[in-house]
């Protein structure tokens, strides 16, 4: 089993602590835990993940083992918390990784997809909410008559939810069997939440959450827009983020993967090996494996002695379609057709062409192609493009086409036969 490391790092003057464990050049995982808790939630996690992932679990300022300064010292919001968790990343060198979201680190967690959705690999909420339908109004109807308007009625009410019986509330509520739940995670978390200060720090961060809500929208386009893989496991007892909240991960995930197991808020206590296996599973399929490249072979150079009459014998005999015959001076001719039913086309050459073993490999977006290509140790040439465009006769220039018309641009590669593609750009 894994070691796990506690670690100590300062970002931006402040002191954070954070759980660390698996291989360095492993692909990273980080775990963003919720209120009242730290990374002390993940402790079971950790190590059934640690032998494939790089985890790292960091205590949000105020929670935890990290500092925990004032409210007159540090305002403390969830753009904050987010800048902080940021830092770290940065710190430790991590630039691509997979979330696991929790209740306040689901906020934290969309903050840093929208800021960066290139860094994000994959999504696995636990019961970190991203909908509307996601709240449970007996639980929120106080928080959010204390975000309206502060009053000693409203900051009375709210401050039940920093008592130790709404800890253990939050920890047993919707748990089948609540001898599955150490004791020790709810006072844990209590003794900490209870040092001076902390409910203010709290009482902050619950005016604060009225901003996540808004960024809802924002999470959904780009759920939509990134194809980001989403797994949602979700106590489904949970009193605070109902199971409606992770269902409406399928309105705008493409192929959200959601379970709604037997369990409460905190359901790493009661099923922290059913969600370590759901996690491993899903991050093995829709992380670990290899990005598909959006190609599709197009165009086959077949050399001939005699370009019109093999041009004749494939259209009038085998029935092949002429999609191209363009010859804008003696010595420069292309002839391209296409066999019935196929989507690659076959391209004419004199036999004594340089370019007899040529094949053509189209892409919606050849910068792209060409950056994931050379990442995986392919020697792609620098890209070029028709020049002029219009009346080409051969020419070629330095770059993509500005206007990213089809077939304008191309980048060439060959495999270690020799075998030469050529990538070419269509919408």
């Amino acid at each position: 089993m894994s070691q796990v490391h506690h670690r100590y790092a300062t970002v931006d003057g402040r002191r954070l602590f954070y759980r660390e464990a698996g291989p360095a050049d492993g692909p990273v995982l980080v775990l963003l835990h919720g209120f009242p808790t730290s990374s002390y939630m993940f402790r079971n996690l950790i190590p059934q993940l640690a032998d494939r992932y790089r985890v790292i679990a960091p205590d949000h300022l105020g929670f935890g083992l990290s500092d925990a300064p004032s409210v007159d010292e540090f305002d403390y919001t969830f753009d904050a918390l987010t800048d902080l968790t940021v830092g770290l990343l940065d710190q430790l060198g991590v630039t691509r990784y997979a979330l696991y979201v929790q209740d306040y680190g689901a906020p934290i967690g969309w903050r840093m997809a929208l800021r960066n959705s290139d860094a994000i690999t994959a999504i696995v909420t636990q019961n970190g909410n991203g909908y509307d339908s996601g709240f449970v109004e007996s639980f929120w109807k106080t928080v959010w008559d204390y975000q309206r308007e502060q009053t000693p009625e409203t900051e009375d009410a709210i401050r039940f939810a920093l008592t130790p019986d709404a800890t253990r509330w939050q920890y047993l509520t919707g748990v089948p069997d609540e001898s599955l739940v150490d004791p020790e995670a709810w006072q844990h978390d209590y003794g900490l939440l209870s040092r001076p200060g902390n409910d203010l720090i709290q009482l902050a961060l619950f005016r604060d959450y009225a901003t996540n809500p808004p960024l809802y929208p924002a999470l959904h386009a780009y759920l939509r827009a990134s194809r980001v893989p989403v797994l949602a496991v979700w106590g489904r007892g949970d009193e605070i983020f109902a199971p409606e909240g992770a269902t409406a991960f399928a309105d705008d995930a493409a192929d959200a993967e959601i379970h709604l197991l037997d369990g409460g808020h905190f359901l790493l206590e009661s099923a922290n090996d059913e969600v370590a296996a759901l996690i491993r599973d899903f991050l093995a399929r829709r992380l670990d494996a290899p990005a598909q490249i959006p190609l599709s072979l197009e165009v086959v150079q077949l050399p001939v002695s005699d370009v019109d009459r093999a041009l004749a014998f494939y259209t009038e005999q085998v029935g092949f379609t002429l999609d191209v015959d363009y010859q804008p001076t003696a010595d420069f001719r292309v002839v391209q057709l296409t066999p019935p039913g196929s989507a690659t086309s076959v391209q004419l050459v004199p036999a004594s062409a340089d370019r007899v073993r040529d094949l053509y490999l189209v892409t919606p977006d050849l910068a792209a192609t060409r950056a994931e290509l050379l990442a995986r140790g392919v020697a792609v040439g620098d890209v070029r493009r028709k020049n002029p465009v219009e009346d080409w006769t051969g020419g070629f220039a330095d770059g993509l086409d500005p206007q990213r018309r089809n077939y304008a641009s191309f980048a060439d590669f060959a495999d270690p036969d020799g075998n030469s593609w050529t990538l070419q750009e269509r919408s």
